[in-house]
């Protein structure tokens, strides 16, 4: 015999009116899992009731809609729990994201101060680039103005060697003609006539001037002396005053007359020569200076 079916009608919403605090539920919640089923047992043929009075059917309705009424607790109750974990999750999402800005930053930090010690280095090295381009510069200067000095001395040089060199010149020539004149002194005369007499005139030269005197002039050379242009020192300068060239001996003597050293110099016309700066006497206070030269006085001077 079948069991009796009972209408439910006007049933309660499970939903319940919407609260503006309660969290948004599924408009279809999905429904709790069906029961497992049961063996259906034999029911022993009874004569048919009649249909159940109007208590049973509330009691039915009350126990369908407690049943609603737990699933959605439930529901709520699930939804609430992970919405909760939700919350923890972004909570801790949050921090760590936190603590990775506050690392970046002091990242940053440490950036900017590295860029100002780079910057800070960049301009010591550009002050110290420039001093050094500073100092090259001098240095440069310094060595065009030695390779000018360099230059003048080797000019005077050439000049001090093209100077011996005719002065060498002078000399063998003034040997010459001294060897020249002692043969004709030492070769002997033919004794004059009365009616033609022959005297024999004879040349002084530096090396016969001690031995026979004879008339002389003044030497056109002015003596002087200054602070040495090459060398360390004073020196002596001899200025040929004529229109001709001049050869001169000059000869060096230091005050206790233990030392002494002799020039042979060949003086251009209207030409200077400096002595006694270089070379082999270094002129000294008390020197004395005596400057010869054939026909001519000799000059005695003295070193200050």
């Amino acid at each position: 015999m079948s069991e009796p079916k009972i209408a439910v009608t006007n049933l309660p919403s499970s939903q319940g009116p919407k609260s503006p605090t309660s969290p948004q539920v599924p408009a279809n919640p999905p429904p709790p899992p069906p029961p497992p089923p049961r063996p259906t047992p034999k029911v022993p043929t009874v004569p048919p009731v009649p249909p159940a009075s109007g208590s049973t059917a509330l009691a039915a309705v009350f126990k369908y809609g407690f049943v609603v009424l737990i699933v959605v607790a439930a529901f709520f109750v699930y939804h609430s729990i992970l919405l909760q974990s939700q919350l923890t999750q972004a909570k801790n999402d949050g921090v760590q994201l936190q603590s990775q800005l506050d690392q970046t930053r002091g990242e940053i930090g440490k950036a900017q101060a590295t860029a100002r010690d780079a910057s800070d280095q960049a301009t010591k090295l550009q002050t110290q680039l420039d001093q050094d381009k500073g100092d090259v510069a001098d240095a440069k200067a310094n060595a065009d103005k030695a390779s000018g000095e360099v230059a003048q001395l080797r000019a005077q040089l050439e000049r001090a060697n093209s100077e011996a060199a005719a002065a060498k010149t002078v000399a063998q020539k003034a040997s010459g003609e001294i060897a020249k004149l002692k043969a004709q002194l030492l070769a002997p005369q033919p004794k004059p006539t009365a009616a033609e007499p022959a005297p024999v005139t004879v040349k002084p030269s530096l090396a016969t001037s001690k031995e026979m005197p004879v008339s002389a002039k003044e030497m056109p050379v002015s003596v002087s002396f200054r602070k040495a242009l090459v060398g360390d020192g004073n020196a002596v300068v001899l200025q040929n005053t004529s229109t001709n060239s001049l050869p001169v001996n000059v000869r060096f003597t230091d005050p206790t007359a233990t030392r002494t050293k002799e020039f042979r110099l060949a003086l251009d016309a209207g030409a200077t020569k400096e002595l006694g700066s270089l070379g082999a006497w270094i002129l000294t206070t008390g020197d004395k200076i005596e400057i010869e030269s054939v026909n001519y006085d000799t000059i005695v001077k003295t070193a200050p």
